[in-house]
C-alpha cells in the first residue's frame, strides 16, 4: 500500500468509506473537507461528521484545496461524497491517481443526487463504481464496479450507506485495488 491517502468527503456517507479506510489500517494522510458552517437556532459554527471522525483519529484535516500541492503528488486521492467539484489544478497534484465512489453504475445517473434519482426512477438494479477522475463530473475511466438492488423498502439512506460501504470494500479488497496504481 501507498504511503499516504488523501481521503476527500464531507457528508454522512463520507464517514463510512473513512471509517473502513481507518479500521483496514490505510495510513490516511489527511482529510480533505468542507468548512464548519453555522448549525441550529445560534448558528453555532458546527463540523460535518467527516471531521469529527478524522479529529478523532488524529487525522490532519483540510478545509481548503488551496494547500493541496506538490507535497502531495505521490499520494492517492479518494473522493467519497465530497460535495464540491475538485478542480484540475488539484487533479493534476496528483498525477491522475484520485479516484471517486460514485453510488450508481456510471454513466448512468451522474450528477449531485444519483440516489435519489434512482429510487424516483422506480430502478431495481444499481451498484457503486470507481471512477478515475478527470476534469468532467462523474466522468472518467472506470476502475471497478459492484452491482447491488435496490430494495422496495429503501430510502436514499439506507441505499447510501449499503453502496458507500460496497464502494469501500471494492477499494479495499478489489483485484484492481487503487492502492496498486501509484507507479
Amino acid at each position: 500500500m501507498p504511503t499516504q491517502i488523501i481521503f476527500f468527503g464531507s457528508a454522512p456517507f463520507s464517514t463510512i468509506v473513512l471509517q473502513k479506510l481507518i479500521e483496514a489500517k490505510v495510513a490516511v494522510a489527511a482529510v480533505v473537507t468542507k468548512p464548519d458552517k453555522p448549525v441550529g437556532r445560534h448558528l453555532k459554527l458546527t463540523p460535518n461528521p467527516v471531521k469529527v471522525l478524522a479529529q478523532k483519529h488524529n487525522i490532519p484535516v483540510i478545509e481548503s484545496l488551496i494547500v493541496i500541492d506538490s507535497h502531495w503528488s505521490s499520494a492517492i486521492g479518494l473522493v467519497a461524497a465530497y460535495g464540491k467539484i475538485i478542480p484540475q489544478t488539484v487533479l493534476d497534484t496528483f498525477g491522475g491517481h484520485i479516484y471517486n465512489i460514485h453510488p450508481s453504475l456510471l454513466p448512468k445517473f451522474r450528477g449531485p443526487s444519483p440516489l435519489q434519482q434512482q429510487i424516483l426512477d422506480g430502478v431495481t438494479e444499481t451498484g457503486v463504481t470507481v471512477i478515475q477522475l478527470d476534469a468532467q463530473m462523474d466522468h472518467g475511466p472506470i476502475i471497478a464496479t459492484a452491482r447491488d438492488t435496490i430494495r422496495l423498502d429503501d430510502t436514499t439512506i439506507s441505499l447510501g450507506n449499503r453502496l458507500f460501504a460496497l464502494g469501500a470494500d471494492l477499494i479495499l479488497n478489489s483485484q484492481f485495488s487503487i492502492f496498486n496504481q501509484i507507479p
